[in-house]
């Protein structure tokens, strides 16, 4: 499956790639995403302030899927989708970012720059 990655998600994929989110080398999936939304702290206890998801909008994407990401016609990475879940972006914003007001950048980006 190849999809057209939006820029939040090249930017992440960069991240991830280069090390800059380390130590974590992919998307968080659903028990990871929790644990940071709630205790920011990776599983393993490793402070880390702010979940890094795969965002999509495309129903058709299960688990276990391989997605070829894209920009444009250049190839940029491949990842394999574990979890399908929906992130609770309320609370996501009010624990990571001390509010949901759309007004607060951050609260801006997960409404408007991530998919479901």
């Amino acid at each position: 499956v190849t999809l057209e990655a939006s820029p939040r998600q090249l930017c992440d994929v960069e991240l991830i790639m280069n090390g800059g989110f380390s130590p974590i080398d992919s998307f968080m999936n659903e028990e990871t995403y929790n644990n940071v939304v709630e205790k920011m702290e990776l599983l393993d206890g490793t402070i880390f302030g702010l979940p890094v998801v795969f965002d999509t909008n495309d129903e058709d994407l299960q688990p276990g899927t391989t997605v070829l990401l894209t920009q444009g016609d250049l190839p940029v990475a491949t990842v394999e989708l574990t979890d399908k879940y929906l992130p609770n972006k309320p609370l996501e914003c009010l624990k990571c970012y001390g509010t949901s007001e759309i007004e607060h950048p951050g609260s801006l980006m997960v409404a408007t720059e991530r998919g479901k």
